[in-house]
C-alpha cells in the first residue's frame, strides 16, 4: 500500500508526510482509519498512547516538529488513508 504524494503540492509538507509515513506499522494504519479523536482535544492534545507514540516516531524521523505540525501531519496522514 502505498499512496500518492502527488497530491501535496507543498515540496515541504510533502516530504514531512512522505518521512511520517515511513514510520507507520499497517497497524498504525489500520488504527488512523478508524479512529476519530475527541473533538475537544483533535490530534494536538491527544493523550492516546498509540497517537503519543506514532507522534514520538514520526519527530525522530523528521525532527523539528512542533505539536501543531504533527497533528497536521497526522490529518493529512488520516485523509490519505481514509481515500485509499
Amino acid at each position: 500500500m502505498n499512496p500518492n504524494f502527488d497530491i501535496i503540492s507543498d515540496q515541504q509538507i510533502r516530504s514531512m508526510v512522505q518521512s511520517a509515513w515511513t514510520t507507520l506499522t499497517p497497524e498504525n494504519i489500520e488504527f488512523l482509519k478508524n479512529y476519530n479523536p475527541p473533538n475537544n482535544v483533535g490530534f494536538i492534545w491527544n493523550s492516546n498512547p498509540d497517537i503519543e507514540k506514532m507522534m514520538e516516531r514520526i519527530d525522530q524521523t523528521y525532527p523539528g516538529h512542533s505539536g501543531t505540525s504533527l497533528a497536521y501531519t497526522l490529518r493529512i496522514l488520516q485523509s490519505i488513508i481514509r481515500e485509499m
